[in-house]
């Protein structure tokens, strides 16, 4: 389940940047995907932390907060790395 949830995040991400480039005013937030990646794990990590997570009565609960927390903030930053290298392509 946790891995399907991080392909259909992983889309988001990509969906949000691709209408992003389009906008003219927020084509210089977005030119820093790595951190625009960072910042997108780190709120999905907090809304599953605080919200998801504690709603579901998951076993992911158990994983220490930092731990988790790294884990999400390092999908974010490779997230953000591969939309960048891809985009550059185009």
């Amino acid at each position: 389940m946790h891995l399907a949830l991080s392909g259909i995040y992983g889309i988001l991400f990509g969906v949000i940047w691709a209408l992003a480039l389009h906008v003219h005013s927020l084509v210089l937030i977005f030119r820093h995907a790595p951190l625009m990646g960072i910042f997108y794990g780190a709120i999905l990590f907090f809304l599953a932390w605080y919200f998801l997570l504690p709603a579901s009565n998951s076993q992911l609960l158990k994983v220490p907060f930092f731990d988790l927390g790294l884990a999400h903030v390092i999908y974010g930053a490779m997230l953000g790395f591969l939309t960048q290298r891809i985009s550059m392509r185009e």
